[in-house]
């Protein structure tokens, strides 16, 4: 048969089942139509998950309690094993890769402003730890190292907060508080939206270290002074994150006196890791 004999059969078969030859199309196109829509869903997902994952920072390391502790409430921790603002400074100082390493305690508590109030995650942290988060401020400034020096009665606020109790007002100057503590408003941070895990990222008050452990969540909690729920650290190579964390380990077991073999109280998170596994899938 030649190929103008099968052309013609192919079009009498189709004049006689014009039905099934109209549905069997359509459900051609159907099938793609719905592939295209669910890789163009697909692609657009895959972009908004990797831009909350950048909105973490780059280059970072998250060394957090494990089963002993439960990250940001250091006083959950084993006495044994608990991170300290000592760790911290020892992972600063003796591996070399290290440009910020922040110690910070975390809890939920209840922010005031007049008759306005919020229930939001309370932060104790160094000014160090904004700028390995990359958080641009839309007004004022983050507090300072002497501020965490002399615990100072001072607050950033994530734009969650900041619009719940001051609406369109301007926040710096004024004051919050925060367990019956009075805060001055220093600075407002630019959003930046939820992250890969549903957390709203604004939805935050940032004290310095010393203040939410001696003035507010501290003093409520008995966090030990030295107690650190979790440490920010950034390096300055980001080809060098899995030989840092190690050296990080290798660090803290040897200061916290872990066996060989024994499971430490802490592990360390490569944040950049989750975002290669995103970008894979």
């Amino acid at each position: 048969m030649s190929w103008r004999d099968a052309i013609r059969a192919a079009y009498a078969a189709l004049q006689a089942n014009l039905l099934r030859s109209a549905l069997a199309m359509l459900g051609i196109v159907i099938g793609v139509a719905a592939v295209v829509t669910m890789l163009a869903i697909g692609g657009g997902t895959h972009a908004r998950v990797s831009q909350q994952l950048q909105s973490l920072g780059a280059n970072l390391l998250y060394v957090l309690p494990n089963a002993d502790g439960t990250a940001g409430n250091p006083s959950a921790a084993s006495g044994r094993r608990r991170l300290s603002e000592g760790d911290a400074g020892a992972i600063a100082a003796e591996i070399p890769r290290v440009e910020i390493s922040a110690p910070t305690v975390s809890n939920t508590a209840t922010a005031v402003r007049g008759n306005r109030n919020r229930s939001t995650t309370v932060v104790g942290t160094v000014p160090e730890f904004l700028r390995a988060r990359e958080w641009k401020f839309v007004e004022g400034r983050p507090f300072t190292g002497d501020e965490v020096a002399g615990a100072a009665k001072v607050a950033v606020l994530g734009s969650t907060v900041a619009a719940s109790l001051f609406g369109n007002d301007q926040a710096p100057g004024k004051k919050i508080r925060i367990n019956n503590v009075p805060l001055t408003v220093v600075g407002v941070l630019r959003s930046k939206g939820q992250d890969p895990f549903g957390w709203d990222q604004d939805d935050v008050v940032y004290l310095p270290i010393s203040t939410s452990k001696l003035r507010v969540s501290g003093r409520a909690q008995r966090t030990p002074r030295e107690a650190v729920g979790l440490i920010l650290v950034k390096i300055t190579d980001p080809e060098a994150l899995d030989g840092v964390a190690r050296e990080i380990s290798a660090l803290l077991r040897q200061r916290h006196r872990v066996a060989e073999g024994s499971r430490p109280g802490f592990t360390v998170k490569n944040m950049e890791a989750l975002i290669q596994q995103h970008d894979d899938t």
